[in-house]
């Protein structure tokens, strides 16, 4: 009976124990679990509580986790199944877990996380370093579910992470093994992200599987962290990668078998020339297959990749640049990279970096665009570049196979140049082209080698001012006038200092060759030449029908290139000229043959009217020329002929005003020089140096015109008096644009009327002039004198003296003219008389004469 009592009294006993542990433990555990969290101002509630030793499961229920009141973590669901064989081993194995509904508050403060605002004391930190034993703790897990956890944490914003779904299974943590395999389904401020991903360390060697990698995220969300200026960055992110990495003893591998990554609407802040501007990209779209990366820790370490196939992808960009202190705007609508799987490879470690590969580029839409005026810097259609081959080891050498520019401009200013007078007419870009294709380009540290580039232009336009050589060149400082103005201020050290330089420079650049195959325009472009630097402004216009140059080659300097121009101006003039020339360095080495023929000389009289002081009325112009320039020395001739031309009267600066009876303009020379019809035709000798202003580079055909006016009407005037040189005498004025005739007086006795023989010899050879050149005359002037009766100031003389003297020089030219007239057949209306003059300054009277 005591036995059968005493038994009851066990059974119910351990009864009596079980079903406190499965019902009451709850209780319990919150009351010790407060003793020590109240300190801390924490508070723990646990709804439920089951142990089953039997079983070896624990079921933990609705657990709310408060600090100062405030919730800071909640669970809804926690069961977990362990295996006792392995807790009496010392280990903790888990067969099955379930985590569901959970959350977790944590704050950011001052670059730490909190849990809901709450730390650890560093009391607790340090019991629990103490606590610590130095016997690790094996854990191996059969399954753990996590469903529904969702973290929050406060900083400047809220964000909120949830993880959906979580499976860790067959893991290991263990003195032997690392060992996880993990599927996370997860969100992040609302933006879904995914992990599958094994991850083991066996024996030394470490390796991590990600079988999927995918994720979202907007990156104004994280603002926060990210530093300036790129803090108000905006955008989105999305990525998928799968991977493999792997380490053995110090050696570390990538293998990416697949990456996709995308941004769109990116806006990105930039400080561009002391402004704070944005760079825009619509959407950028990487993706790479079968990428390898080998790193190596030992000694100094090595690095080792090869890219698999990669594609990237760039729609509506827009990028902000500094452009001598100016902004301008960058955009493309679109631009591809493409390289081949295994195209490119790069080798590092303690002796450097050797990099090479291949990639295909393509890009259309592009736009360079001056943001203060909205100058057009660059406008391209489309941009190709086909298997560009490049190799990075002490230096980068590239080898592009072609390269294509499809419908571009350069450089169109939005407003005309200050001075032009184009009306409303819009000003054409600089350069407009079709096509420019380029063919095998080499770039070396110390060689360019092109093999040929074909251009089919539409058009060029140059406009020339007094302040710019080029004034429709966009690429300027804003500040280049200050500029221009400082430089011509600079001392005399700085010029040294400069001139240094400048030999470095020589030096530096002397050791880079150039070469270029050939360069040939296609098509027939426009030219359009605006000349607002002469008096009276200039506009040329012309259409290249053909041109080419050929074996450009920079060293030596001295190689000559050969070249061909055939040029149309208008629908009859034409300009076909061949030779050679040094193109780096014109005039050491240039040489010309061919034919001007049908040019319309009134299109260049504002050049030639700068250098002869006259506009050209009407004239054409037919020349064959044969010149060279060697060390900037002309030397060739030209043979020039003229049609009707016509000068207007002088318009040069008042100095050059013909203020003598003796000086013949230049517009009167070439009216003699040429024919009935007008016409000039000469042989001109080409001479003399590049840098002399009279001849100057100023225009071929203009130089031509001036050379065979100047000239032709020199050697005219000069053989026309030769015959005649004991009484006439012809020298060059003004630049070539006045002649002074002088021819010699005809003095008289005191009081002689009458001619004597000696003075008939010296009409007759007067009269021959005008016999053998019928298109002059003469004018002729009595002079008064000492020896005629003037023996003080003329302001002294009485009036009945004057009148005498006045009336011999009258009487002196009578006889004169009526001897030419009467003796020698001359028509009196080619000889011109003027009134009689009295001067002391002369001790004889006599005839002066001027011949026109």
């Amino acid at each position: 009976m005591m036995k059968h009592k005493r038994k009851l009294i066990f059974i119910t006993s351990v009864a009596v124990l079980f079903a406190y542990l499965m019902l009451g433990t709850a209780g319990l555990v919150s009351y010790l679990a407060n003793r020590t969290l109240a300190e801390q101002g924490l508070n723990v509630n646990i709804n439920k509580i089951r142990l089953n030793p039997f079983a070896m499961t624990v079921e933990v229920s609705d657990v709310l986790l408060t600090y100062q009141n405030k919730s800071v973590l909640e669970l809804a669901q926690l069961s977990v199944e362990t295996r006792f064989g392995q807790l009496v081993n010392g280990n903790i194995a888990i067969a099955q877990a379930n985590i569901a509904d959970g959350k977790i508050v944590l704050n950011y403060q001052n670059d730490t996380v909190s849990l809901g605002g709450w730390l650890p004391s560093k009391t607790e930190e340090k019991q629990q370093e103490n606590n610590t034993t130095s016997e690790p703790l094996n854990v191996f897990i059969q399954q753990v579910l996590l469903s529904n956890i969702n973290v929050e944490l406060n900083a400047q914003r809220k964000h909120q992470f949830v993880l959906q779904q979580a499976k860790i299974s067959d893991s290991e943590f263990s003195s032997l093994a690392q060992r996880v395999n993990a599927e996370l389904v997860m969100q992040l401020n609302n933006e879904p992200m995914k992990v599958t991903a094994k991850a083991e360390q066996l024996e030394g060697k470490w390796q991590l599987d990600i079988s999927e990698m995918q994720g979202a995220l907007t990156i104004d969300h994280y603002a926060q962290w990210i530093p300036e200026p790129w803090s108000s960055a905006k955008g989105q992110l999305t990525w998928n990668v799968k991977a493999a990495v792997n380490q053995l003893e110090k050696v570390w591998s990538v293998e990416l078998a697949s990456l996709t990554f995308n941004a769109s609407s990116l806006a990105v802040p930039l400080l561009t020339a002391g402004e704070s501007k944005k760079a825009l990209l619509g959407e950028l779209a990487l993706s790479s297959n079968n990428t390898h990366l080998a790193i190596s820790t030992i000694n100094s370490g090595e690095l080792s990749a090869s890219l698999g196939t990669t594609d990237l992808a760039l729609t509506s960009l827009q990028l902000p640049l500094d452009v001598s202190g100016q902004v301008s705007n960058f955009s493309l609508d679109s631009f591809n990279v493409n390289a081949p799987s295994s195209s490119i490879a790069l080798m590092a470690d303690a002796q450097g970096m050797n990099a090479k590969g291949i990639v295909t580029l393509a890009g259309s839409g592009v736009s360079w665009i001056d943001a203060t005026n909205n100058d057009v810097l660059l406008k391209l259609a489309q941009l190709d570049i086909t298997d560009l081959d490049w190799a990075l080891s002490d230096a980068l050498s590239l080898n592009i196979p072609a390269l294509s520019l499809g419908n571009g401009e350069f450089s169109t200013l939005a407003q005309q140049p200050q001075g032009l007078s184009l009306g409303d007419s819009a000003l054409p870009p600089l350069a407009k082209w079709r096509t420019v294709n380029i063919a095998n380009i080499a770039i070396k540290p110390q060689a360019i080698a092109i093999e040929d580039i074909k251009a089919d232009i539409e058009q060029i336009t140059v406009v020339k001012t007094k302040e710019q050589p080029l004034a429709n060149l966009t690429l300027r400082s804003k500040n280049s006038n200050e500029a221009e103005q400082t430089n011509t201020q600079q001392t005399s050290t700085e010029q040294a200092n400069s001139e240094q330089t400048s030999n470095e420079q020589e030096s530096e650049s002397a050791q880079t060759s150039i070469s270029l195959g050939s360069v040939e325009i296609l098509g027939v472009p426009n030219i359009n030449y605006y000349d607002y630097s002469l008096k009276f402004p200039m506009v040329q216009q012309l259409q290249i029908e053909r041109l080419w140059v050929k074996n450009i080659v920079s060293q030596p300097i001295t190689t000559k290139a050969e070249y061909s121009l055939l040029a149309r101006m208008g629908k009859r003039a034409a300009i076909d000229v061949a030779g050679q020339l040094t193109p780096f360095d014109p005039t050491q080495g240039l040489s010309a043959k061919g034919t001007f023929t049908g040019v319309d000389l009134t299109q260049y009289s504002p050049f030639i009217a700068d250098a002869i002081g006259h506009n050209i009325k009407q004239g054409m112009l037919n020349a064959k020329i044969d010149f060279a320039v060697d060390k900037k020395e002309i030397k060739g001739k030209v043979d020039t002929h003229i049609k009707a031309i016509a000068l207007s009267p002088y318009i040069g600066k008042d100095d050059h005003q013909v203020t003598q009876n003796n000086l013949v303009p230049l517009n009167l020379a070439i009216g003699q020089l040429t024919d009935d019809k007008g016409n000039l035709d000469i042989d001109i000798p080409l001479s003399g140096n590049l840098d002399d202003p009279d001849i100057g580079l100023t225009g071929i055909i203009s130089l031509i015109t001036t050379k065979a006016m100047k000239e032709g009407a020199k050697s005219y005037l000069m053989q026309t008096f030769v015959p005649y040189a004991n009484i006439v005498s012809v020298a060059m004025m003004a630049g070539g644009t006045l002649f002074a005739i002088n021819v010699d007086d005809l003095k008289y006795p005191a009081e002689q009327v009458i001619l004597d023989d000696k003075q008939k010899t010296f009409a007759d050879q007067l009269a021959q002039i005008l016999i053998d050149k019928p298109k002059l005359q003469i004018t002729a002037c009595p002079v008064l004198g000492k020896a005629d009766g003037i023996s003080g100031p003329v302001k002294t003389l009485a009036d009945k003296k004057i009148s005498e003297l006045k009336a011999m020089g009258q009487q002196r030219f009578h006889h004169f003219v009526d001897y030419l007239v009467d003796e020698k057949g001359i028509a009196s209306d080619r000889i011109v008389p003027c009134a009689s003059e009295l001067s002391t300054k002369k001790a004889q009277g006599h005839l002066s004469f001027s011949i026109k």
